[in-house]
């Protein structure tokens, strides 16, 4: 890993990881790989139902998607915020 790596792109990184992780299929995870020149970070998930690189890139994802995935988004921003604070 490139020790220049922003902590706050490790964590940016880690926080997209879990917020689209597939939680209805608990078999997998998120998988970090640490190589001499870069970080890896993803997750085994799939899209959510509906949910296709197409749209996407034609920006048509769905709003209750958008909804669920900015409020875990938001949960995890303070939940890394908290332990920031108890950490100093």
């Amino acid at each position: 890993m490139n020790p220049s790596t922003p902590p706050g792109a490790i964590r940016e990184g880690l926080v997209n990881a879990f917020a689209h992780r597939d939680y209805s299929d608990f078999s997998g995870g998120i998988v970090v790989h640490i190589y001499p020149g870069r970080l890896e970070i993803s997750n085994t998930g799939r899209f959510p139902e509906g949910v296709t690189p197409e749209k996407l890139k034609a920006g048509t994802l769905c709003l209750f998607c958008a909804i669920r995935i900015s409020h875990t988004y938001c949960t995890c921003a303070d939940i890394w915020k908290r332990l920031a604070g108890a950490a100093s």
